[in-house]
């Protein structure tokens, strides 16, 4: 289909310099693309994963036990085999104590992975959160997971006219750009 075929009702975004990118179903299906790559098989595929439920349910151990499985290169929930990779996890709510004695019950006393990072701060999306991401990919072309523990530590701080959904999509929108560009998985809590 081309431009001139596109009905003008169809065309209302052109107004702000955008086209719609359209394709025919056909040309679509004739796409030879590749399949999806799983940080863990049938759980958390590349892009952004959404991890949510009521506090105290132990969000944050399935995370890093996750992490913990994709740096090793192991099993995780005892049944799925992950490829090895690096992981970064952000643990926005722990100190270094805390998230020390949790690796340590997780890894039950074998060595840390060299391939697991874990940060305890990071800055929000858009003051520059987005930008070091970015520059962690290039660095570290094996990263496979990211996980953010929790999103509304590294969410842009909302306006009063603002919706918790709208500054959560607009997160979300910046690491599914992110998880794109660099055939990542990120996990976020």
């Amino acid at each position: 289909m081309m431009a001139s075929d596109i009905p003008r009702e169809w065309l209302r975004s052109e107004r702000n310099g955008q086209r719609p990118e359209i394709v025919s179903a056909a040309a679509l299906m004739a796409l030879e693309l590749p399949p999806v790559r799983w940080a863990v098989p049938g759980i958390v595929p590349e892009g952004v994963t959404l991890l949510a439920g009521k506090p105290k349910l132990g969000k944050s151990w399935l995370a890093l036990g996750l992490a913990v499985a994709v740096s090793c290169g192991g099993v995780a929930l005892g049944t799925r085999r992950v490829e090895r990779g690096e992981a970064l996890y952000l643990a926005l709510e722990d100190n270094e104590r805390r998230l020390q004695k949790r690796l340590g019950k997780l890894l039950q006393g074998e060595d840390a992975p060299e391939g697991l990072h874990v940060a305890t701060a990071w800055p929000q999306i858009d003051e520059g959160g987005e930008d070091a991401l970015e520059r962690l990919c290039v660095e570290r072309p094996d990263l496979r997971l990211v996980v953010v523990d929790v999103l509304k530590r590294v969410r842009p701080r909302t306006s009063r006219y603002q919706s918790i959904y709208d500054a959560d999509y607009e997160s979300l929108q910046a690491l599914h750009g992110l998880a794109a560009g660099h055939n990542l998985a990120v996990l976020c809590v």
